[in-house]
């Protein structure tokens, strides 16, 4: 049985941010900066930091198929470390909490109204 061609798998998009808050919040910008170089996804895997409903609705609304599991409800475990709902680290496994956690907000995320 002779297999279809694979198609390649690319990496269409890098940005580095501090590892105590999960990048599901940048999708907004993934998907601008994508858009903005005619790359954007139909289909889109992502882990569960992407599968918020604001997420869901962003990416119906750019015609993209995101597949990604839901997120854990707010201050629940996320097998790891306990996370508040925009995903800042509240403890460790050991129960105990940062000295300090902080969110950095872009520019253009406040155009997708997530000032």
């Amino acid at each position: 049985m002779k297999r279809p061609p694979l198609s390649p798998d690319l990496i269409t998009h890098v940005a580095v941010h501090k590892m105590t808050v999960h990048d599901g919040h940048w999708l907004p910008d993934a998907l601008d900066d994508l858009a903005d170089r005619s790359l954007a996804p139909k289909v889109l895997l992502a882990d569960s930091h992407y599968g918020s409903a604001d997420n869901m609705t962003l990416a119906q609304r750019c015609s993209i198929d995101l597949t990604a599991p839901a997120r854990t409800a707010k201050g629940g475990s996320s097998g790891r470390l306990t996370l508040d709902e925009v995903g800042l680290v509240l403890e460790c496994p050991s129960g105990l909490a940062p000295a300090s956690t902080a969110a950095l907000i872009s520019r253009s995320r406040s155009a997708h109204g997530k000032a």
